[in-house]
């Protein structure tokens, strides 16, 4: 499966490398702008004379924590049990285990699993049982949100930490900045001065409240303390419009920009495309600055990763009607016409768009948001031949499915297996495939599979579940044995809706690499 997030990995290691210079830069920053006295009350005592003995005069990294803010490692935004998960399911693993498998790239897998993954990510769960807490943990789920393009839920977790430390308010900037917050970040950044996201960041924010003149002597002072230098100081003086003689005429663009260096090219005229970027890139083009055509392209990109609702992206495809003919076009038209059958109820004129725009969507990687949009509704109406099977497909691949297995009459073996996959039991019909019988054999596995029941044994759940999400990534890729054994470890778990989700997505989602 293609790594579609290798140009994102930079960009998180590079919140990890400026945590010191950023330190550095918010007292140098809060010495310019007047703000020295508003350097957090917890900064450690001495730290200005830390040099004396002929070290460095400037602070180390400072942490800053409210009073009474929440247990890092237990923050979440719901509690485990509505995902289906429990609390203690980190349990024995080890933080630095947790870490290495959370940082797996889970991007490019089924919807069924991603949310998964995303819920592990985003509940409230009891911390791993060694002893130690440190950031490591925390951050790591943040990034993984990051990777998977959910600024939102990593947003969230990020708020409810109450830290305004540097590696925190880095990625709270960044999210700000891709999202189209920038100036309730900037505001932040001013209100607590501790909260600061680097130099360029402060230089930024003060610019974008047009405090040119502050903004550009910041620069300059910054530059005589070696603070900003390089790429960085070129696209800096270039965003304030300052001469400096020794710039290139026009500094090259990273192939791989911080969100900062992407929101400071845009300024200055030269602007990313957002396609050949990582995945949360493409949340600035949903801003509605930008142009119908970018935004449809990537709120269809989001849309395919799980990154926005279906309601989301029908809102942009709904915006007006397509001024042209051909791909993208063709599949807006296509879905406009079967959204105006279905607000008339009218089975002959969706019996005629379903087909076309089912197709259209196949072909983007789509078929699962239109499914999720429309797949109940379907299911309502009186259809036949193509549109009646399709309008199956998606109410098996919809919210409904519960509910439209119940009451399906199969046509053929392949419906059967389906439907009877659908109300949990495939092994109550016969498997029409390799694909289908290790399914099948993952439901009727009693025990959980040798290579994970150890970990189980061990109270390490969530590991063995996190590799689960591995051994069925290689599932989707052809091998059936891992396919078998990561269901069979759902269906431990009590994870039946995620199991049957998987297999139904693997028998009816055309996925592309």
């Amino acid at each position: 499966m293609p790594d579609h997030n290798a140009a994102l990995r930079p960009v998180l290691a590079w919140h990890g490398a400026r945590r010191h210079a950023a330190a550095l830069a918010l007292h140098a920053a809060c010495i310019l702008s007047g703000l020295a006295a508003a350097l957090p009350a917890n900064a450690a005592p001495g730290m200005l004379t830390e040099g004396s003995a002929g070290g460095s005069a400037l602070p180390g990294p400072v942490t800053v924590t409210r009073l009474g803010a929440p247990e890092l490692d237990r923050i979440g935004l719901y509690p485990a049990q509505r995902a289906g998960l429990d609390a203690g399911l980190w349990g024995a693993t080890s933080r630095d285990v947790l870490v290495r498998l959370i940082a797996h790239d889970h991007s490019e897998s089924l919807p069924a699993l991603r949310d998964l993954f995303t819920e592990m990510l985003l509940a409230e769960l009891d911390p791993p049982r060694e002893d130690g807490e440190g950031t490591r943990l925390f951050l790591a789920r943040v990034d993984a949100l990051l990777m998977l393009g959910d600024l939102a839920g990593a947003q969230a977790l990020i708020d409810a930490a109450q830290r305004d430390d540097p590696e925190f308010s880095m990625r709270r900037f960044d999210i700000a900045l891709l999202s189209g917050t920038e100036d309730l970040a900037c505001q932040r950044m001013r209100e607590r001065p501790g909260a600061g996201a680097g130099y360029a960041a402060r230089v930024f924010c003060l610019a974008r409240s047009g405090e040119w003149d502050t903004a550009a002597l910041t620069l300059e002072s910054a530059e005589a303390l070696d603070l900003v230098s390089g790429a960085e100081l070129d696209l800096l003086h270039r965003f304030l419009e300052i001469e400096h003689e020794d710039a290139p005429p026009s500094p090259p663009k990273p192939r791989h920009p911080t969100p900062l260096e992407f929101t400071m090219f845009e300024a200055i005229g030269e602007p990313y495309r957002t396609a050949g970027l990582p995945l949360i890139y493409a949340h600035a083009d949903l801003r509605p600055i930008i142009g119908w055509k970018a935004r449809l392209e990537a709120a269809e990109r989001l849309a395919r990763a799980g990154a926005i609702s279906p309601e989301r992206l029908w809102d942009i495809y709904g915006e007006r009607s397509p001024a042209a003919s051909g791909g993208l076009w063709d599949r807006v038209g296509a879905v406009q016409k079967l959204e105006a059958a279905l607000r008339e109820a009218d089975a002959d004129a969706v019996g005629q768009a379903l087909p076309t725009a089912w197709r259209a969507m196949q072909a983007a990687g789509l078929e699962l948001p239109l499914a999720r949009q429309h797949g109940a509704a379907l299911a309502r109406l009186p259809l036949e031949g193509a549109a009646a099977r399709i309008a199956l497909e998606a109410g098996l691949l919809s919210g409904a499915r519960t509910r439209i297995a119940g009451q399906a009459i199969p046509q053929d073996r392949q419906d059967a297996f389906l439907i009877a996959l659908a109300r949990g039991v495939p092994q109550s019909a016969e498997p029409q495939s390799l694909q289908a019988r290790a399914i099948a054999e993952g439901f009727e596995t009693a025990a959980p599979p040798p290579r994970l029941a150890g970990l189980l044994r061990e109270g390490r759940s969530g590991e063995a579940l996190l590799l689960a999400l591995d051994l069925l990534d290689e599932g989707e890729a052809g091998n059936y044995e891992a396919l078998r054994d990561g269901i069979a470890l759902l269906l431990q778990m009590g994870l039946r809706t995620v199991a049957i989700e998987t297999g139904l997505q693997l028998l009816l989602l055309e996925r592309r690499g």
